[in-house]
């Protein structure tokens, strides 16, 4: 277990609620305290304000050690409010590895609009590329590697998937006198029913390509 732990001052994930809540949301923490029996976590801050969390609020938490992703759910035990507000949540019983898979990506032009985690714009583009682990995106704006970007993404005939996203590699490319950026974002956070249905599109659309050449 101590092994699969994160350190104090190290950044973590954090989702508040479930995912079949209509207020679930994903916040960037700090771990400020840990021991055998509790985590505690910086409180969420969104557009400068801490996030109030209520004792027994469902919360996920997702970080790395080393190049191993792992992540729990547990429960909020409190919530104080000082000058460094802070939730204390329990240590759960079972720590989830996660583990990166090699996706399959297909050319696809799909709707998606993206919210950089560190300012309140938002910018709708359209994928080049997806896969069950992430897309290929054409930015207007210049994202830094590992950032964090909240993500919509409208699959046909599936409907709206969230999901937090970490840029992994950024290409600056122009076209005319218009600049654009391709942009890799791999998911970070995303409900593996969403990743499921997004593994299905891309098999679809894989078959429907393969048949388009073949007539």
């Amino acid at each position: 277990m101590l092994n699969e732990t994160p350190k104090v001052n190290q950044l973590v994930t954090i989702k508040l609620g479930q995912d079949q809540s209509p207020d679930y949301a994903y916040y960037h923490s700090r771990v400020e305290f840990i021991s055998h029996k509790r985590l505690v976590l910086a409180a969420p801050i969104k557009e400068r304000q801490v996030v109030p969390v209520k004792p027994g609020q469902i919360i996920t938490v997702n970080y790395r050690v080393g190049t191993k992703s792992y992540c729990f759910t547990s429960d909020v035990l409190q919530f104080t409010r000082d000058d460094l507000s802070t939730i204390t949540v329990a240590w759960p019983c079972q720590v989830k590895r996660l583990y990166r898979r090699q996706f399959f990506r297909v050319g696809a032009v799909l709707p998606l609009t993206l919210a950089p985690t560190e300012n309140n714009r938002i910018y709708h583009t359209k994928t080049l590329d997806v896969s069950g682990g992430g897309v290929l995106v054409r930015s207007p704006v210049r994202l830094q590697e590992n950032e964090y970007v909240e993500m919509q993404i409208t699959l046909p005939k599936r409907g709206i998937f969230d999901a937090l996203g970490r840029v992994v590699r950024v290409e600056e490319v122009k076209s005319g006198k218009e600049t654009g950026y391709l942009t890799g974002i791999e998911f970070a956070v995303i409900d593996e029913r969403a990743r499921e249905r997004i593994i299905a599109y891309v098999f679809e659309r894989q078959r429907h390509l393969m048949k388009k050449r073949l007539t």
